[in-house]
């Protein structure tokens, strides 16, 4: 219906509060095959009238340290964390990217069949550890130093002779995949060293130590 010229129209505005929905952060991560996980966090939206169950679903290539975060009427407001990490495989796949899904179970209408947003998991290639091998022998224990996974533990053992591993030592790659530690051997002479991170295996590397450096 036309209003006759010069009459006001009032326009009634209604809020319904804070859409109900889901927050996912960050939207996006990034972890080494066999390494280090990423995190993400979860927080609804709006207050629930019962518990929301957000259900995690990773894909085949990573797995998660809790597939389920529940939210009740009281810790709505509070994020909660998700783990991801992409065990390591024995298969070269090298940087790729893989999806986690998320799913809601809850008798709050508000909270029934509501999308929620996925993260993207991006999968770089770890490769096999690898040891910077001393060439002079000294009472003291001898520093060794290397590369593997960012975050993964390594653990480095010494042979002689092909005889079993007589001495370990274990340390953690650091954020940019180096690592080192020392380890005291008996006497000069050859031994062969290897390392293992996430269940790959360095080449063995012979190692001759001399009593003194060459001249």
């Amino acid at each position: 219906m036309l209003l006759p010229f010069g009459t006001a129209a009032r326009i009634q505005l209604t809020d319904f509060g804070t859409a109900t929905g889901v927050s996912v952060a960050p939207a996006s991560v990034t972890v080494v095959e066999g390494g280090n996980s990423a995190t993400y966090q979860a927080v609804l939206l709006q207050q629930p009238t019962d518990n929301v169950a957000v259900n995690v679903v990773p894909d085949a290539q990573l797995s998660v340290a809790r597939s389920q975060l529940t939210f009740t009427p009281s810790n709505w407001n509070t994020p909660q964390t998700v783990s991801v990490q992409a065990p390591a495989n024995d298969i070269v796949q090298g940087t790729r990217t893989r999806t986690m899904t998320h799913s809601l179970a809850s008798s709050d209408p508000e909270y029934t069949l509501l999308p929620v947003a996925s993260v993207t998991v991006t999968i770089t290639e770890s490769g096999p550890p690898t040891i910077v091998v001393p060439t002079v022998w000294s009472p003291e224990p001898i520093p060794l130093r290397g590369t593997a996974a960012p975050g993964a533990t390594v653990l480095i053992t010494v042979s002689t002779d092909g005889a079993p591993a007589f001495i370990s030592v274990s340390a953690v790659a650091d954020a940019q995949g180096n690592w080192a530690s020392s380890l005291f051997i008996p006497s000069p002479g050859p031994y062969q060293l290897e390392a293992v991170a996430n269940g790959l295996h360095s080449i063995v590397y012979n190692m001759n130590l001399a009593d003194e450096a060459p001249q």
